[in-house]
């Protein structure tokens, strides 16, 4: 399995919510929504790059660097569906404001699996991952782009 770049810096773009209809319940207890999102020319950053195992250092808020964070349940979630033993080390440069509704948890999420796909290729089911992980984060890891760094 060959392996991608060394270390990566990637764009977690965040969204809005132009439209939103509740279609109704489902048997699951999750909602069908029809939904018209859009990606920003704003949001966070990461930093990726190769390590011994996976660990999380965010900046910019105060959030847990370990299982409660989505974007290291993605790294994880990742790595192990791709059957990688060594790990990566993520910094989370948070720019987005917490709990604001521009899908920052989500979008970091997707650019993190999209990271990880180009840093470790693998024959991953990437769209039933992301859905595993949340119901935004599908839409984020079509749109995530690469910005570029000064």
């Amino acid at each position: 399995m060959g392996r991608g770049p060394l270390l990566m810096w990637v764009a977690a773009p965040a969204k809005i919510n132009l439209g939103l209809s509740v279609l109704g319940v489902r048997s699951d207890g999750y909602h069908d929504l029809h939904s018209l999102m859009v990606p920003l020319a704003t949001g966070d950053e990461l930093e990726l790059e190769h390590a011994g195992e996976l660990s999380l250092l965010v900046l910019g808020a105060d959030l847990p660097c370990d299982h409660r964070n989505l974007v290291f349940r993605a790294a994880r979630a990742y790595l192990d569906a791709a059957g990688i033993s060594d790990g990566v080390a993520i910094t989370l440069h948070k720019h987005l404001p917490l709990a604001s509704g521009l899908g920052g948890g989500s979008s970091d999420a997707a650019s993190t699996l999209l990271a990880l796909r180009d840093m470790f290729p693998a024959d991953v089911d990437l769209p039933a991952l992301a859905l595993r992980l949340g119901a935004d984060v599908p839409f984020s890891c079509w749109e995530a782009r690469p910005w570029p760094r000064e």
